[in-house]
């Protein structure tokens, strides 16, 4: 039996909605022979009752009836449209009443599935009624009369709306590439819903369109962990805001229940690795020039930066930068002519990312010698020493000085 659906005493699964087209109603079936009784046609009846202890009491004399032909009238009647051929596979097994018992479950399985979250398929299958001529002042009881099985009842008042839980704990999430994980709790009301859409607006908050118009179905195999989520993978366009809600699909197929509105901004990824191809030394310059590796067509770069430093894993400053036009660029450093030591990293950047290289080490050897020392004088004291002195050159690389006499 399907849990949390209206069932007294009877064989089938008894379900009810009211909304302002008036009032819907479902029998649902156990089992696979069941289903097939049901596909055979139905005979239904409602009688003016207030909510009576014993269904079998209620007089259903001059009660409204509807007769429903069997299934197969219907099938007959399909087109050769993708959906309607679905619904031929899925009705072929219960038409033909198949024997073996693998058939049979997996008939069962595949049909229920789509009977819950698509509402044409209950239709197709006969095992759902509109009733649009109610009166909100009156209260009804149903009758359905399948051949085989015993009368199923339910009783309802057109006055009080059918309403459905909120979906709970809703949650959004990135992975380490940047998808979209929406994330919901779908055993809080598997009672109300067995299929659930995930709609989805960009940039601004708006009723938009379900990432696929097929539900998700929370079914676990033996081999996964029984928890309490649900979730959906959305490969969501970067450097956007991104805008999402669940929609629970009620056991008419409707999309009743709805979880809050939730946003995520997903990063504009840069789709490139970088590196310094070679650094050649200029009289006055540094030419460096550096190159991408795309990963995509378009990798989102937009700026060229080159960064320097004397030290190798720290004080990297930026010392030249330029918009990104191609995968290759050259730089210009202004540069001593010789005697240059220094670590370069060349970094492609966006408003979200940035991609940097390796550290690239180069240096020159010092050819330019140093400026002497000026204003050379000394002192001799009267024990015999004589001390020297002199103002240094500006040079920053000297080690130290020869004295001759």
């Amino acid at each position: 039996m399907l849990v949390g659906f209206h069932a007294v005493a009877q064989n089938l699964v008894m379900v009810q909605k009211v909304t302002n087209d008036g009032v819907m109603i479902k029998w649902l079936p156990n089992d696979f022979s069941q289903l097939v009784l049901i596909s055979k046609g139905a005979t239904i009846s409602r009688a003016e009752s207030s909510k009576p202890i014993n269904y079998q009491l209620v007089n259903f004399t001059n009660a409204k009836q509807w007769t429903l032909e069997p299934t197969s009238k219907r099938a007959n009647a399909l087109t050769t449209s993708q959906e309607d051929q679905k619904f031929k596979a899925l009705l072929e097994p219960i038409l033909e009443n198949v024997s073996d018992k693998e058939q049979q479950s997996y008939a069962m399985l595949t049909a229920t599935v789509e009977n819950m979250v698509n509402p044409d398929f209950q239709f197709v299958l006969g095992n759902a009624l509109l009733d649009s001529e109610v009166e909100k002042s009156k209260t009804y009881v149903y009758k359905v009369e399948v051949k085989g099985l015993d009368p199923a009842y339910i009783f309802v008042d057109p006055s009080k709306t059918t309403t459905y839980s909120a979906i709970p704990d809703f949650t959004l999430s990135l992975d380490a590439k940047k998808t979209v994980m929406v994330e919901w709790n779908s055993n809080a009301v598997q009672k109300e819903a067995l299929g659930f859409l995930v709609e989805h607006s960009m940039d601004v908050q708006k009723e938009g369109e379900y990432l696929s118009n097929l539900p998700h179905i929370p079914f676990k195999t033996q081999f996964e962990a029984a928890d309490k989520k649900s979730n959906v993978n959305h490969d969501a366009l970067e450097g956007h805001w991104h805008f999402y809600r669940v929609h629970g699909l009620d056991p008419f197929g409707a999309p009743s229940l709805l979880s809050e509105w939730k946003s995520i901004y997903v990063p504009l990824l840069i789709q490139a690795h970088v590196q310094i191809d070679t650094i050649v030394a200029k009289p006055t310059e540094r030419i460096v020039t550096v190159s991408a590796a795309l990963l995509k067509k378009n990798p989102n770069i937009q700026t060229w930066s080159l960064l320097r430093s004397e030290q190798k894993d720290a004080g990297f400053e930026q010392v030249a930068a330029k918009p990104y036009t191609d995968s290759v660029a050259t730089f210009s450093v202004p540069s001593a002519p010789s005697g240059d030591a220094f670590y370069y990293k060349i970094c492609a950047i966006n408003k979200d990312d940035t991609v940097s290289s390796q550290p690239y080490y180069f240096f020159t050897l010092d050819q330019e010698r140093p400026d002497p020392p000026t204003a050379v004088s000394g002192v001799i004291d009267s024990s015999g020493i004589v001390r020297l002195k002199w103002v240094a050159p500006k040079d920053t690389d000297i080690e130290g000085y020869r004295v001759f006499r």
